[in-house]
């Protein structure tokens, strides 16, 4: 019998993660329902504020899959296909974006991951 190992990270050459070794959850998904959701407000902002905002998202993204997998909610990642869940993603992602510190970001993972998405 083999002990499972637990891994995040990305899979070279793609956004995929590889999640307790033998199950791989789509990034891109969510990292394009996010692109999606923000993209009036990347529009309203400049050059500048729209790469920050972007990479804050991407970083957004990656804390929702790792808080996924760290309560064992991979089964859960097929919500995101429903309204409720994506306009979840959409309030987390503009509460994280807007936040200035780390702390505060964590919280609001943390609420969105609590509540079910």
């Amino acid at each position: 019998m083999f002990d499972r190992i637990q891994k995040i990270g990305p899979v070279i050459g793609s956004n995929n993660l590889v999640i307790n070794v033998d199950v791989i959850a789509n990034g891109d998904i969510l990292t394009t329902i996010a692109t999606q959701s923000l993209q009036q407000d990347f529009e309203r902002m400049s050059q500048e504020a729209r790469e920050e905002m972007q990479a804050c998202a991407n970083e957004c993204v990656q804390k929702v899959l790792e808080q996924v997998v760290e309560k064992k909610l991979e089964e859960k990642l097929t919500e995101f296909a429903r309204p409720a869940a994506q306009w979840a993603l959409y309030s987390t992602l503009k509460g994280y974006t807007q936040s200035e510190t780390q702390e505060l970001r964590e919280m609001i993972v943390d609420s969105m991951i609590d509540r079910g998405y």
